[in-house]
């Protein structure tokens, strides 16, 4: 029997054909990243709630199995299934779907198509359910035309391919604590609405007077440091859209690049935030501040190169993202990193270098 691959284009839909198992880039394991239901007046709910968890995995012969819950699920407080009470059933059953069976792709229609043997929704069961997709780098989206709710919502789902255990230092509930003390804060003393979101890594995260460099303008800094793209996307609800901003200013990528990610990854990771961002704030603006070659990273100036190259290049094409390039105005006339513009660790940045983004992103920062 022939088993799927998919063949790559760079603007076309994927294309399926015949070939070798190991060929097709869907089997192994994805987590979730969003789950929403598009209203037919646009408005979107976050049907599992704001962080929900899930695990999709597709095998090389055919088979997948998927499980989506929200979080915060109450517990049976007769600590028995058998006993529970009404609240406690509907929370239970609203708050997960799981489904197993085989699947298929589609060369014409672009298609994944699932044949659900059986489903935690009862009425899914014995239905083959066809999900048009798109697979960009690490990140799987497809939509439901016919969620388990109804209304004429149609389902948004994206899931991104799961860390192998070499990746699992990156694991981003490694910043759970700093995420409690930022939503912490905000219910001591609520952020106005509508300003301007600094978010990111160290380099944000140190940019400690960012608000008095930029006078007059409703800023406010939610970087966390060691932080990658990656988790960027996964904590944006909790630490970014909240605050409904008219302008995000975003420095990641430079951990990611280190700890051994992609340029591919990275751009992937970049796309993944570009649509949470649009998701919730359709009008907002981006900037993209470029990743900064630094003299403890120089080995991965290349890289960096490369990412930046091809989310400028993405940028270009969005009238409301900008891109502000830190990384030439870094560099000396030899093409290595300015000492002057980094502390002792070779990293980090002293006054000079945030100076230097300030100089940059002043145009932008408004």
């Amino acid at each position: 029997m022939k088993r799927p691959r998919i063949v790559f284009g760079t603007t076309l839909p994927l294309l399926l054909l015949a070939a070798a198992p190991a060929a097709n880039p869907l089997v192994g394991a994805w987590t979730l990243v969003l789950v929403d239901n598009v209203l037919p007046d646009g408005s979107r709910v976050h049907l599992y709630g704001p962080r929900p968890s899930g695990l999709l995995m597709f095998d090389a012969g055919g088979r997948y199995g998927l499980q989506i819950v929200s979080a915060g699920r109450p517990t049976f407080a007769a600590k028995d299934k058998s006993r529970g009470t009404a609240d406690e059933y509907r929370a239970a059953v609203q708050g997960s779907n799981a489904h197993f069976g085989t699947y298929a792709v589609d060369e014409a229609q672009g298609t994944i198509t699932f044949r659900i043997e059986h489903a935690s929704f009862p009425n899914w069961e014995g239905t083959e359910q066809k999900r048009a997709f798109s697979l960009v780098g690490d990140h799987l989206k497809y939509t439901v035309p016919a969620p388990t709710t109804g209304g004429g919502a149609v389902g948004e789902v994206e899931w991104q391919r799961a860390l192998a255990a070499a990746d699992s230092a990156l694991d981003p509930t490694r910043f759970e604590a700093e995420i409690r003390a930022f939503e912490a804060a905000d219910r001591a003393k609520p952020p106005p609405l509508g300003g301007v979101v600094f978010i990111g890594s160290s380099s944000i995260q140190n940019w400690t007077n960012v608000a008095a460099d930029f006078p007059g303008v409703p800023v406010l800094n939610r970087g966390f440091g060691g932080s990658t793209l990656a988790d960027v996307v996964y904590y944006a609800d909790r630490i970014l859209l909240p605050y409904r901003p008219r302008l995000v200013v975003l420095y990641a990528g430079d951990n990611d690049l280190a700890e051994g990610r992609t340029p591919e990854r990275v751009v992937a990771d970049y796309r993944a935030f570009v649509a949470r961002l649009r998701s919730a704030r359709p009008a907002a603006r981006l900037v993209f501040v470029s990743i900064k070659p630094s003299p403890a990273r120089r080995s991965f100036i290349p890289q960096m190169r490369e990412t930046n190259h091809r989310i400028r290049a993405i940028i270009a094409r969005d009238s409301l993202q900008a891109y502000v390039d830190v990384f030439t105005p870094m560099l000396d006339p030899a093409g290595q990193p300015r000492p002057d513009l980094f502390v002792a660790d070779s990293l980090h940045m002293t006054r000079a270098g945030y100076l230097l983004w300030r100089a940059r992103l002043a145009p932008v920062v408004r």
